[in-house]
C-alpha cells in the first residue's frame, strides 16, 4: 500500500467558525497532499457570519466568494484545478 499524503484541515476566516457554529460535521477545506477538496461550502455571508437567504444565485455567490476568503491558497491559478461541481 502507498504512502498516504498527511490531511491538512484548512480554516476559511469566517466560513470555518460558521461550520462549527451549526455543528455541520465537516471542514470548509481539506488538503491531502497536492489536492485540496471542500464538501459543501455553505452560503456564508463574509460580513455578518450568517447563512445568506437569498435566491440560488444568491447563495452560488456567496459560496464561490467564501472560497475566495482562504488566506491566499486560490491566489494561484486554482492549483491546475481538475474538477467542480456546483449542485443548485
Amino acid at each position: 500500500m502507498k504512502d498516504m499524503a498527511k490531511r491538512e484541515i484548512l480554516e476559511v476566516p469566517v466560513v470555518s467558525e460558521v461550520i462549527r457554529r451549526l455543528g455541520a460535521p465537516t471542514s470548509a477545506l481539506v488538503r491531502s497532499g497536492n489536492i485540496v477538496a471542500t464538501c459543501g461550502m455553505p452560503p456564508v455571508d463574509l460580513e455578518t457570519g450568517d447563512i445568506v437567504r437569498g435566491d440560488i444565485a444568491a447563495q452560488t455567490r456567496a459560496s464561490l466568494e467564501a472560497l475566495r476568503c482562504d488566506g491566499g491558497l486560490w491566489q494561484r491559478p486554482l492549483l491546475g484545478q481538475a474538477d467542480a461541481t456546483v449542485w443548485p
